[in-house]
């Protein structure tokens, strides 16, 4: 009997969890033999939840893998659209850039036309206000002329009608 539990045993050991030889009739050996098959008992129990517990921890791996490819595609995704986004934006730059450049060549232009004709041409906001003149058009005043803001500024200005003589009302100036 000593001999058939020590097999068992190392049967045990190998991760062999066969049932155990058949009780013997000494009471000692039967005592250890049933104590071993308790061990035995609770080593397969044990393995058992080991396996159990490792077979979960593949499960949550693999939904841990899963979750951070799904985060990693978003994320990606994010970033490919601040990129577009970006590019888009450099685009708008450059066009606002080159806008700016022109609108700058244009006011030059311009500014060069009205200093070369050779009547007096002021341009005024909606409002009545300056926003710019020629030389002749301060020359007509032979003084610096009074600063106009809006249309009633225009008081100031005193002019007559060529054909009629009547004077220039502020509402006419602008």
């Amino acid at each position: 009997p000593v001999r058939s539990l020590a097999r068992s045993s190392e049967r045990v050991l190998r991760g062999e969890m066969d049932p155990l030889s058949v009780p013997t009739a000494i009471e000692e050996v039967r005592d250890l033999q049933q104590a071993f098959s308790r061990a035995a008992a609770a080593a397969r129990a044990h393995a058992e939840e080991r396996e159990v517990a490792a077979e979960r921890l593949r499960e949550l791996n693999q939904a841990l893998e899963e979750r951070v490819a799904e985060r990693t595609a978003a994320l990606r995704a994010a970033n490919e659209g601040l990129q577009a986004e970006i590019a888009q934006r450099t685009i708008a730059e450059q066009a606002l850039d080159a806008a700016r450049s022109e609108a700058v060549r244009e006011k030059g232009r311009l500014e060069a036309v009205m200093q070369a004709l050779p009547v007096g041409v002021a341009l005024v906001d909606a409002q009545g206000g300056s926003i710019q003149s020629n030389a002749a058009y301060e020359q007509v005043w032979g003084s610096p002329r009074p600063p106009a803001r809006s249309v009633s500024d225009y008081a100031a200005y005193k002019a007559w009608w060529p054909e009629t003589g009547e004077p220039v009302r502020p509402e006419e100036w602008a």
